[in-house]
């Protein structure tokens, strides 16, 4: 059984989700690293044990009250780079989905979901391969439950996909996978009540910030360089095309 934790970062040209996959045998000692690495920062920068770390106004923000402390742009870079390299070392692996808006129109809503969508079938994918073959809870962060959950179900029952060769065997241009292999509903949480949704959500924004043209803060603060630091966790399989994994269609 393994448990996934996915988050999203998007901004008028890409949409972006994320997702670490954590074994449930092992949730317990990664969760402990995880405390221990924020323990750490709270000794060395004032990081409050139950502050929510958000990257998106994390970066820049520095009025936001998650340390005792008032954080520098210098220091808060530092810091970033230290999560990012910290969730390099864990025991998971890391699924993403980059899609652009332009395809559907400039519709954040419908990027949104198709991202989801793709991101269910590569979970559901995952734990198929795994030795032995495993089964997979996805946790989000709060928010567009009802139509999360709706794709969700569907997806577990009706989920035909085209063949990449035109047609499989039996000369049937598309087949019924469902997902079976993603048990119950998805759950969704408040983000910081969950030290695994605040470090995917990092990676959601490193990897937006890698795929988007750098705006001057982003090039002098290198943010745009920080994704690939997370090869040691990458799913590459999830897409072979892709050199570091990401689903783009």
């Amino acid at each position: 059984m393994h448990i996934f934790y996915a988050d999203e970062s998007y901004d008028q040209t890409k949409f972006i989700v994320s997702s670490l996959r954590v074994d449930v045998s092992e949730w317990k000692a990664v969760l402990g690293r995880i405390k221990s690495f924020r323990i750490g920062l709270r000794d060395s920068y004032g990081i409050k044990l139950k502050s929510e770390l958000h990257a998106q106004t994390f970066v820049r923000h520095c009025s936001d009250g998650v340390s005792t402390r008032m954080l520098s742009i210098a220091e808060r870079r530092v810091i970033f780079e230290q999560c990012i390299d910290f969730i390099a070392t864990l025991p998971i692996e890391i699924i993403n989905v980059c899609l652009p808006l332009q395809k559907f129109g400039g519709r954040s809503n419908e990027a949104h979901f198709q991202a989801i969508d793709r991101l269910f079938n590569r979970i559901h994918t995952n734990v198929s391969r795994l030795q032995p073959q495993s089964h997979a809870l996805v946790i989000f962060d709060k928010g567009k439950e009802r139509q999360i959950t709706k794709l969700s179900r569907r997806l577990s029952v009706f989920n035909y996909i085209p063949s990449q060769f035109g047609a499989w065997p039996g000369g049937t241009k598309a087949k019924n996978i469902a997902t079976e292999r993603i048990i119950e509903d998805p759950v969704f949480r408040e983000s910081h009540d969950s030290y695994f949704l605040q470090l995917i959500d990092f990676v959601a924004f490193a990897l937006l910030k890698r795929e988007v043209p750098p705006s001057p803060f982003v090039l002098k603060w290198g943010y745009h360089t920080l994704f690939d630091r997370l090869r040691p966790v990458l799913c590459v399989r999830a897409s072979p095309a892709d050199p570091r994994g990401i689903v783009r269609a």
